[in-house]
């Protein structure tokens, strides 16, 4: 949780296919809490998808999101 985990507007999170936090760059006081329910401003639920894609495939996926009025890609 102490891990510098930002580069300049970059940052990384890791969350268990379960939604739990395990890494939070931005916000580390999120770590340890469940974001399956987050739901970004146009009321996608970016974290929800991301985990479907990833029970889907052995490789990585990307999605783009929006957050804090800019569009975003994990």
């Amino acid at each position: 949780p102490l891990g510098k985990f930002v580069y300049g507007d970059l940052y990384i999170y890791a969350l268990g296919f379960d939604g739990v936090i395990h890494a939070q760059g931005e916000v580390p006081a999120l770590i340890g809490t469940n974001s399956l329910e987050y739901t970004d401003s146009k009321g996608r639920k970016a974290n929800k998808e991301i985990i479907a894609k990833l029970k889907k495939t052995d490789e990585g996926v990307w999605i783009e999101y929006t957050s804090k009025n800019a569009n975003k890609l994990a």
